[in-house]
């Protein structure tokens, strides 16, 4: 645990010390790193038109956005957006 005291979320751990991360995911700790769990909640309706652009201009394909922001990237998919920021041959592999 004291490795995982270094980083201030889950991807960062993972990027990291991948071996560290899967160790503690392995054993059930993840859930017990508090300072890990630490995920910004928006509320409900939060994911509008312009919320998504704000995000989406931050990465180069959908399969990026995808990675590093699922919930806005599921919120354009949902509302039929998506393509309005990606090209539409940029498929998640």
């Amino acid at each position: 645990m004291e490795e995982a005291r270094k980083y201030t979320t889950k991807k960062e751990f993972q990027k990291g010390n991948l071996s560290a991360f899967l160790a503690a995911h392995r054993y059930g700790f993840i859930d017990e790193m508090d300072w890990l769990v630490k995920q910004k909640q928006h509320k409900k309706g939060y994911w509008t038109y312009q919320h998504i652009e704000e995000e989406a201009v931050k990465y180069n394909t959908k399969t990026e956005f995808y990675q590093n922001n699922q919930t806005a990237y599921r919120a354009a998919l949902k509302l039929g957006i998506i393509d309005d920021f990606f090209m539409m041959n940029d498929y998640i592999e």
